[in-house]
């Protein structure tokens, strides 16, 4: 169940995340300069600056792509293109799906599925899919990862037992993140919904 306490305005764009300095301890699994940044919210009228990712979600994110077996994207400008979705509902399987692109422009995706919840500790790996994205499903996605690098890194909902929606894209562009709480519409609803749907899993509920 999905209850939304307070939602409001997020002003920014997406540029790519640059070097910073981290706080003292952090995963590694995210650019430092994710700490340093700030979005402002408007809520209710009144402006409020939050930081696109603290220490507590790195934790908590980070925990999760552990357990899956997945490594930290490269930061740096011109790396191997690389696309990243974790789907962190509060107490459903999490799910993390990954997409690398050759030289050659093939696109291979690998999805990881645990045992555990998305709000609480992540269990084991319970399913894997890896394989060769079809012509179609590469075009499809390419759109759509382009439209994702014009997204505000965060959204400004405050909600309860909801889902998180983390992209993260790396490669010529330099690196991106997208952390999105239970969208139903938009890009980055979109681009999950092609990623879920591109490992041939019934995944339910979609919150």
């Amino acid at each position: 169940m999905l209850t939304i306490l307070m939602l409001g305005g997020c002003a920014g764009s997406n540029p790519p995340i640059e070097a910073g300095n981290p706080p003292s301890e952090t995963s590694g699994f995210f650019q430092p300069a994710l700490f340093q940044q700030t979005v402002d919210c408007d809520f209710s009228g009144r402006k409020v600056s939050n930081h696109i990712l603290d220490e507590f979600e790195d934790s908590w994110y980070s925990k999760h792509l552990r357990a899956a077996g997945e490594r930290p994207l490269s930061f740096a400008p011109g790396s191997r293109e690389t696309l990243r979705f974790t789907w962190l509902r509060s107490f459903h399987s999490p799910v993390i799906v990954r997409v690398e692109w050759a030289p050659t422009g093939a696109a291979t995706l690998t999805a990881t599925m645990l045992s555990g919840a998305g709000g609480y500790e992540p269990g084991e790996v319970s399913n894997t899919v890896s394989r060769t994205l079809t012509q179609v499903e590469t075009e499809r996605l390419l759109v759509l990862r382009q439209a994702i690098l014009r997204e505000p890194p965060v959204d400004c909902a405050i909600m309860l037992d909801g889902a998180r929606w983390i992209v993260e894209a790396a490669g010529a562009d330099g690196y991106h993140y997208v952390n999105a709480q239970s969208p139903q519409t938009g890009t980055v609803h979109d681009l999950g919904m092609a990623l879920l749907g591109f490992t041939g899993w019934a995944v339910e509920p979609i919150y």
